[in-house]
């Protein structure tokens, strides 16, 4: 069973100081409209709290309770069935806080549970899985069975694999659409909507990457010993590396920081930038007007890189 860290579910405020003024009216401000206040009660805080996560809106929460020797998952209160773990990370809310999943365990097999609704037991469950599409209808994960692996979508078990690669399952931004990365022996390649790609030697960690409009899909690959990155099923020139794959709000551009011998530099659409000696690790990011932007590091200097779209 695996250890859940103990984390505290309570902050101390220090005392705010107010100068000169007794009401909103003293300092020029209207009264506030009145409001109805609606209050219900959750219950008390379970006994025996170990972790919790609230929903992206924080009007929901999740603890995971020890009872004895066994677990469970408290939803906003009501207590959920008792089982032999819950893994860490779980339980996790669907981005609009209206649904929950969670991974229980039940002697030496582990299942999904969502809404409440026990899913089929199997070997284990991929890590950081389950996943909620970003519109909340649709669920996946990675599930081990034997000494194989497999990727559960909205219930459905696809094909099984030698490995399911990280992050696991990906849903495009509207939610029909999913990737991951598998393999089959000493070969990679990516599974797109259902259909295995070309085999490459390693797919790079990150995973496939989808566009904003979810119409186009990137994703590293390697060959070789050299990295590259594969974009609607075409392969881009050979790097050392790459990391930081990302896609213009339009979906129309891609960029990637790319590593030739010791310099590092960031492609856009193919094209090389500048050198540097460092490319920093949380760029590049585009901005909402297709403004690229990175921090860099040459010669011991630190400098802010911005390629600006320049009107035809």
């Amino acid at each position: 069973m695996r250890t859940i860290r103990v984390l505290a579910l309570l902050t101390t405020f220090a005392p705010v100081a107010v100068w000169g003024a007794e009401s909103p009216e003293a300092v020029g401000h209207p009264a506030a409209a009145p409001y109805r206040v609606e209050e219900v009660s959750l219950g008390p805080i379970p006994s025996g709290v170990v972790g919790f996560t609230t929903s992206t809106d924080g009007c929901h929460i999740g603890f995971v309770a020890a009872k004895g020797d066994k677990w469970c998952v408290v939803i906003d209160g009501q207590v959920g069935p008792e089982y032999d773990g819950i893994i860490k990370g779980t339980p996790v809310f669907s981005p609009d806080g209206k649904r929950v999943a969670y991974v229980a365990g039940k002697g030496d097999k582990w299942c999904v549970v969502l809404d409440g609704q026990e899913g089929p037991t199997y070997d284990g469950i991929l890590e950081n899985t389950p996943v909620f599409s970003p519109d909340g209808k649709r669920v996946a994960y990675g599930a081990n069975k034997g000494d194989k692996w497999l990727v559960v979508i909205d219930g459905q078990a696809g094909p099984e694999y030698d490995l399911i690669g990280e992050p696991g399952p990906v849903f495009s931004p509207d939610g029909q659409r999913v990737a991951y990365g598998a393999g089959k022996g000493d070969k990679q390649f990516v599974v797109i909507d259902g259909q295995a790609g070309t085999e490459y030697d390693g797919i790079v960690k990150g995973g496939p990457v989808f566009s904003p409009d979810g119409k186009r899909v990137a994703y590293g690959a390697g060959k070789g010993g050299k990295r590259f990155v594969v974009l609607e099923g075409q392969e881009g020139t050979a790097y050392d590396g790459l990391a930081g794959l990302v896609f213009s709000p339009d979906g129309k551009r891609v960029a990637y920081v790319a590593q030739k011998g010791g310099k590092q530099f960031v492609v856009i659409d193919g094209q090389p930038g500048t050198e540097y000696d460092t490319v920093v690790k949380a760029g590049p990011v585009f901005r909402p007007d297709g403004t690229l932007e990175y921090l860099a590091l040459k010669a011991g200097n630190l400098f802010r890189v911005k390629h600006v779209p320049v009107e035809k």
